[in-house]
């Protein structure tokens, strides 16, 4: 049985829309993995870069802590150094006869305390000082300082002589204190020294 021209032509056009349509199906589906794979790629992408800010701003906070807690650690030990600290000066009252006194005005103790006139052989130990209760240096009197005074003049230098002191705080912590005499001026001038870093008159706090 043979179909007329016009049935087959139209069977043929269906067929060839009906094989269109598949291939179309086909390509679509086929698609479908490799979009879905490029989304996943994309979201994995952020995800990681999203990860990666996270743990920056984490690393930041955590140094950002670390750092001001080593402030306040150091301001408290400021804080309770300064409320021990001690602070040796050189003075003197009296009659040339009477012999200079080392005095602590500082708020603790000076523990291992090593004084030494310049240009003399005077020195020593004291094993502590407590503040406000003054003591007398093995110095007799006023003599042996202007002596060193003559002796540093004699040798082409300044007659400022200096009774030079070393001793430490109760947490062991180094001080050093230069109290220097001039004639002129028959009175004491202490400098103390802290770490390489000096200043007149008084203790830092």
């Amino acid at each position: 049985m043979t179909l007329p021209d016009s049935t087959h032509k139209i069977l043929t056009q269906i067929g060839s829309l009906l094989a269109c349509i598949r291939v179309g199906a086909l390509d679509s589906t086929a698609s479908r993995p490799y979009t879905r794979a490029v989304n996943d790629q994309h979201v994995t992408a952020i995800a990681t870069v999203v990860q990666d800010g996270l743990l920056f701003l984490s690393a930041v906070l955590i140094s950002w802590y670390l750092w001001e807690t080593r402030k306040l650690r150091t301001a408290a030990e400021q804080q309770v150094e300064a409320a021990f600290r001690p602070a040796i000066i050189v003075t003197h009252k009296g009659s040339l006869d009477n012999s200079p006194m080392l005095e602590n005005i500082g708020n603790g103790p000076a523990m291992e305390v090593s004084w030494s006139l310049s240009d003399s052989d005077f020195s020593g130990d004291i094993p502590f000082v407590q503040p406000h209760q003054p003591q007398e240096l093995q110095i007799p009197g006023m003599k042996p300082i202007y002596e060193a005074g003559y002796r540093a003049k004699s040798s082409g230098r300044s007659h400022v002589v200096r009774i030079e002191c070393s001793y430490r705080s109760l947490s062991g912590r180094q001080y050093r204190s230069s109290s220097a005499y001039d004639s002129d001026r028959p009175q004491f001038v202490t400098r103390f020294t802290d770490d390489g870093a000096a200043t007149d008159g008084s203790p830092k706090n």
